[in-house]
């Protein structure tokens, strides 16, 4: 049997995932895949008392636990994530495709493995084990109906989850809830998110395949974006002649919305970036009066503190500029770190794919 980690879902915790969810009108089936002691199921039993109960785990023990204390419910074993196991669960058989609601604390590690190959829509990725979770549960929902899961919040941003990430958002509307301290679990100190998933009315099993190929692949008609990475520290600068030297952005340089350029000056030598173009903080805190419209035709060059989404013309970087700010909650969740705030040019890059923009780097 796989070792997981099991910490079980603390009654408040359950309480409040399960409180966001007032739209939902009485959920027919509510599913939970790795049940543990059924915190989550019950507190979805006090909201919707009428709604068919369906529990599954792989450990023999806590499934007898849970058989003896909620007869009503539906109660399979079965290892979620082996396709083999999956279709010897009765529980399971019996709920495909008709899940209104599913409901999880996955697990968020497993010794001894690194990665998940999964099956989604068709397309076999690999992925964290609570994204494995998320993937899998998606098969056995109805159409328009969701998921609410306690999630690592490295999952968000993590280089290992972004296929599973794009698999998911190109059937599912993603929204996070909250954000839960380090405090939130007794005996174990993880940083967790609440995410709800609801899959959209047309993501029907037989629409999947072709949805989550359009969504991998990059649209020809998409609007072209070049990331530029700074890379001038700016322990470097040592006040030398600034003759043969560029105008140099650094992240204090990014304000209300423009770039204010100082008398700061930088190598020549590095990669720098011309206007039209949109330049953001890569370290620090998100904020909305740092993502900064540059539309000057001189050459900068970039404190390695900022990176330069260069574009073709000023409509598309004012496009591109205008989509980062309506999509805030989607940036802020790509910057991640557990001290000093940061994002990765693979985040970047899948960033810009989901607000429609084709991006590029120099390496490729």
């Amino acid at each position: 049997m796989k070792k997981f980690d099991r910490f079980y879902t603390p009654p408040r915790l359950a309480e409040a995932l399960v409180g966001y969810i007032a739209s939902i009108r009485s959920p027919t089936v509510i599913a939970d895949f790795a049940a543990g002691d059924g915190e989550l199921l019950r507190a979805a039993q006090q909201k919707w008392p009428q709604a068919q109960l369906v529990a599954t785990d792989l450990n023999c023990h806590i499934v007898s636990r849970l058989r003896a204390a909620h007869q009503r419910w539906r109660i399979g074993k079965a290892d979620f994530l082996n396709p083999s196991s999956r279709e010897r669960c009765q529980a399971l058989s019996e709920i495909k495709g008709k899940v209104t609601l599913a409901i999880l604390n996955p697990p968020f590690s497993c010794r001894g493995a690194k990665s998940w190959s999964i099956t989604i829509n068709g397309a076999t990725i690999k992925c964290g084990l609570a994204m494995a979770f998320i993937c899998t549960t998606v098969s056995y929902l109805a159409s328009g109906s969701h998921i609410l899961a306690v999630l690592p919040a490295g999952c968000l941003r993590s280089q290992k989850d972004q296929a599973a990430w794009e698999a998911v958002d190109a059937v599912c509307e993603r929204h996070i809830i909250a954000r839960n301290g380090h405090r939130a679990f007794k005996g174990c100190f993880p940083r967790t998110v609440l995410v709800h998933l609801r899959l959209r009315p047309e993501g029907t099993i037989g629409h999947r395949q072709g949805r989550v190929s359009k969504h991998l692949d990059h649209n020809d008609n998409a609007v072209a974006v070049h990331i530029v990475r700074g890379t001038v520290p700016m322990h470097s600068l040592n006040g030398e002649s600034s003759r043969g030297m560029l105008p140099l952005v650094h992240s204090t340089d990014l304000l209300n919305g423009g770039v204010m350029l100082s008398r700061r000056k930088g190598d020549r030598t590095r990669r720098g970036i011309t206007g039209p173009a949109v330049l953001i903080p890569r370290v620090g805190q998100p904020s909305k009066c740092k993502v900064c419209l540059y539309s000057g035709k001189g050459q900068v060059v970039l404190s390695d503190c900022v990176i330069g989404l260069k574009c073709k013309t000023l409509s598309d970087a004012k496009d591109l500029r205008h989509a980062l700010l309506r999509r805030w909650q989607l940036v802020k969740e790509v910057y991640g770190g557990t001290c000093a705030r940061y994002i990765t040019l693979e985040g970047l890059r899948g960033l810009l794919s989901r607000l429609g923009f084709h991006a590029s780097t120099p390496s490729t």
